[in-house]
């Protein structure tokens, strides 16, 4: 859940530039049309530090900030631990459907099809 009621975003009415929330329309901010660039810029911000808590963004603000190389690291890194929890989950589906549930007597494999699905299914976040 959003602490700030995240995602927001930029709406222009009577002349003035207002920040929204998306999902209750709750006003933010406003400001004058000629800082569309930072009013822009200050809904990117906020949205993508959605789910980091205060004490972290303090934590990064006092290094000087996210660098684009280290955003970027962090996520490829999430994307490879989503990429890696997909495939034990498929490889686990693939030997459950192949133990033959329901048609088969080979309970060996049945077990073991099992605690692959047990295991992949406990490394899923979220």
């Amino acid at each position: 859940m959003a602490q700030f009621n995240e995602p927001w975003y930029v709406f222009s009415r009577y002349g003035d530039l207002e920040i929204r929330t998306k999902d209750s329309d709750e006003l933010i901010a406003v400001l004058v049309p000629s800082e569309r660039g930072y009013a822009r810029r200050i809904v990117q911000c906020v949205d993508a530090c959605a789910r980091l808590d205060t004490k972290t963004l303090d934590m990064i603000g006092a290094f000087g900030g996210l660098s684009r190389d280290i955003a970027v690291k962090v996520v490829l890194e999430d994307n490879a631990a989503l990429v890696k929890q997909r495939d034990d989950l498929a490889t686990a589906l693939r030997k459950y459907q192949a133990a033959g549930f329901g048609n088969s007597t080979d309970f060996a494999k049945q077990g073991e099809a099992y605690d692959a699905a047990v295991e992949a299914l406990a490394n899923v976040k979220g």
